[in-house]
């Protein structure tokens, strides 16, 4: 077979070399697309990074908010508490005040009896029309002996 091939004017070096020139050459390209499909995966790897940071970054955003929230509803729950605290302790100061004008001032004994003796307990409803009436019983001067004293501050 090789005396056909070198009688036909083509050495056998000739042949292979062409074969391995080829198959070079096929190599160079198999590299070629390797690197390219590498390089994508590297931008894809590297998008990936991107957006993975971002999502970092959002997950920490939405946890310093979720913490935040959480503070304000703690404040806000301490606000009603002391809101209410600060509205019985009110009605409480009208329902005194309500009641020791209520006592007859003429009898000492029963002034006497009335500051020793704890009073009824009444609530007073304030409403958006008659506000202005609980806190004129506030206004009103007291009585001598009452020792009540309430400071609004508005």
């Amino acid at each position: 077979m090789t005396s056909a091939i070198a009688r036909a004017g083509f050495p056998v070096t000739a042949l292979l070399r062409q074969q391995t020139e080829r198959q070079a050459q096929q190599a160079e390209q198999q590299a070629q697309a390797l690197e390219q499909q590498a390089a994508a995966k590297r931008r894809e790897a590297r998008a990936a990074q991107q957006q993975a940071r971002e999502l970092d970054s959002e997950a920490t955003e939405s946890a310093n908010r979720a913490n935040l929230l959480q503070q304000n509803l703690a404040a806000a729950d301490r606000l009603t508490e002391s809101q209410q605290q600060r509205t019985e302790r009110l009605n409480s100061a009208l329902d005194r005040t309500a009641a020791s004008e209520s006592a007859p001032q003429d009898d000492a004994e029963q002034q006497t009896d009335s500051e020793t003796q704890p009073n009824p307990t009444t609530t007073v409803s304030v409403s958006g029309n008659n506000a202005a009436t609980p806190f004129s019983l506030i206004a009103r001067p007291l009585a001598p002996s009452s020792g009540l004293n309430i400071n609004v501050q508005v």
